[in-house]
């Protein structure tokens, strides 16, 4: 959790182009994603996956993608065998 919640600052630094920071944060991000768990957790608690999913890149692309706008990228939905076209979400 401590890598996470260190990535913030210098990720600051690395958005104006300061390369040591850049780096820095680039090595944080790598070293977190090698240590997330096969169930997709960080260390089996909630609160320190949401530390971890703060300080990772967006998602964006085809990662982001929503056909059906319900709140649940395709990639998510494909994983939990809902159909992609259509909302899944109650109050959609």
């Amino acid at each position: 959790m401590l890598t996470a919640l260190s990535v913030r600052a210098p990720s600051l630094y690395a958005n104006t182009g300061d390369s040591a920071a850049s780096a820095a944060v680039t090595k944080a991000q790598n070293w977190l994603d090698t240590i997330q768990q096969a169930n997709g957790s960080w260390a089996g608690d909630p609160f320190i996956t949401a530390r971890v999913l703060a300080a990772l890149p967006v998602a964006s692309g085809a990662q982001a993608t929503d056909t059906d706008l319900d709140g649940l990228t395709d990639v998510v939905e494909t994983e939990l065998g809902t159909n992609v076209n259509v909302a899944d979400a109650q109050s959609v």
